[in-house]
């Protein structure tokens, strides 16, 4: 080991991954097709880069041979070289290495993950995977004591400020949200008389003017690109200002792809892909009213498919049930009433949550 100072506070060591961690193949190395309870709450840790590593979860009992790993350890995927750390017991599938130290805990283990991604960068498929002997050998830098080992206490400290910084920034951003929300009282579905209503009488409806994601760059920019996808509220990645004809600027707007029929509401300047209807009130309504419309409106197209889309003549004479007043007509205000409703007791609950979990999970 070697040491060198990187400012007057910390001094820093570079050590190898095997002297500092106990590191051993997982005792199950369970291949999906041999899983015996399939659905449980157990982690099955695969290969994936996704989800903390986690591909699904399983149930307790699986065949007398493969033992559950005990949680409060780093895991490497071999060959696709991805680093998690597991908090709770877990199975595996093939090829899963474990690191454990008994000093290792969720904030020392956060500080070391992006030190070991870095190094992992080196190995690949093939040739050059990361090997068990690859793996022990490998060398990454970190904070060291007077006695020059590794200074477990100031790592997880530093990662424990930070969640706390990040946990009070989280929790002040709600609570701005929850001060634009006109404070309501209870409010119930109870009793709401109903009825049907056509699209076209409340919305004006136009497709977007698409611009061809294949020719731009939809991942350096701020404006919204919104497409048919149908998650992330439709938008499909973010691009730099395009030719001023191609911006919807009318706003809020509900858009709502042909083939998916999923509407969300857009309260910002937007691009569009193709075959993106975009739905604009024809008199003015609350983004709260607006919500509690899609809501209706996503019930009715759940018939919609790529093979019987939801075009621009069948979106303009659906129907959709909503809530009458007095003169049987929308009952708006009752709907944005009841969203902010909802949306305010969310957003409490949120802020209580946030309270109480943790930022590394």
């Amino acid at each position: 080991m070697m040491t060198m100072m990187i400012n007057k506070f910390e001094t820093w060591g570079e050590f190898e991954i095997g002297n500092i961690f106990d590191i051993k193949s997982s005792k199950s190395g369970i291949d999906k097709n041999k899983l015996v309870e399939e659905s449980g709450n157990v982690p099955y840790i695969t290969r994936t880069n996704l989800n903390n590593g986690v591909e699904t979860f399983i149930g307790e009992r699986q065949r007398n041979r493969f033992q559950k790993d005990k949680g409060n350890a780093i895991i490497i995927g071999l060959d696709t070289q991805t680093i998690f750390y597991q908090e709770k017991s877990f199975y595996t599938g093939q090829n899963i290495q474990v690191l454990r130290n008994s000093r290792l805990n969720k904030y020392n283990a956060f500080y070391i993950i992006p030190l070991l991604k870095k190094q992992m960068k080196k190995f690949n498929w093939g040739g050059n995977g990361a090997t068990l002997t690859r793996l022990k050998r490998t060398k990454i830098i970190l904070p060291v004591d007077q006695s020059n080992d590794v200074c477990w206490g100031y790592m997880e400290n530093y990662i424990e400020e930070k969640e706390n910084r990040v946990r009070k920034k989280i929790i002040n951003f709600l609570g701005q949200e929850l001060a634009k929300i006109d404070s309501v009282n209870e409010i119930s579905l109870d009793g709401i008389k109903w009825s049907n209503f056509i699209v076209e009488d409340y919305f004006d409806n136009r497709i977007g003017k698409s611009l061809d994601a294949n020719k731009l760059d939809v991942k350096s920019g701020r404006m919204s690109y919104v497409t048919r996808k149908t998650t992330n509220n439709g938008i499909d990645g973010f691009l730099e200002a395009q030719s001023k004809k191609y911006l919807n600027e009318d706003f809020p707007v509900i858009t709502i792809g042909n083939e998916t029929a999923k509407p969300f509401l857009q309260n910002y300047p937007f691009y569009t892909g193709t075959k993106v209807n975009c739905l604009r009130p024809k008199e003015e309504l609350s983004e709260y009213a607006l919500l509690f419309f899609i809501r209706c409106l996503e019930n009715v197209c759940k018939k919609y498919s790529y093979s019987f889309t939801i075009n621009s003549t069948r979106l303009k004479k659906q129907k959709v049930l909503l809530p009458i007043n007095d003169d049987n007509e929308p009952d708006w205000e009752f709907m944005s009433n009841y969203m902010r409703y909802i949306m305010s007791n969310k957003i409490k609950q949120t802020i209580k949550a946030w309270e109480n979990i943790s930022v590394f999970n």
